[in-house]
Parts: C-alpha cells; structure tokens; sequence
C-alpha cells in the first residue's frame, strides 16, 4: 500500500500460475446501487457471454456475445 508497497519475491515455476477470475451475473433479486435521483434497470437478460455494446447512429444496440462449444480437447492439459 501506499507509494512503496511491499511486494513478495517472484514465484519461479516451469509451469506459470494462472488465475482467472470466474464470471459470476448479478443474483435475480440483486442490482448495483445508483446515486440519489437515478436508477438502475437491465437493458438486457439471457444472454451468455455478452463482451462488447455498440450503439449504432440510429439508437440501435449491437451486442457481442462469446461462446463456444465444448471441444473434445477441452477436459486434457494442465488443470489446478
């Protein structure tokens, strides 16, 4: 913390850790909280994997959405 943190000697290893946060959706009866006067409603539910928003001239929205189908190799390779 602050402007000289205190950081832990590097962790050498043939096989580099690799920690990758989980997608996790708001709970159905959850929302973020907005400042005083606004409020906060879904523009959008059941999609999958929604990346990236577009507004078109027009007002259209585009939505990228990623995902694929499992693969055969998905279960083989290093796994923690």
């Amino acid at each position: 913390m602050g402007p000289n943190p205190q950081l832990p000697a590097p962790d050498k290893n043939i096989v580099p850790t690799v920690n990758i946060a989980p997608a996790k959706g708001w709970p159905s009866s959850a929302k973020p909280s907005a400042p005083q006067g606004f409020t906060v409603s879904a523009y959008a539910t059941g999609l999958d994997h929604p990346r990236w928003l577009y507004v078109l001239p027009n007002g259209d929205v585009l939505v990228a959405e990623t995902d694929a189908p499992p693969k055969p190799d998905d279960e083989k390779g290093v796994k923690c």
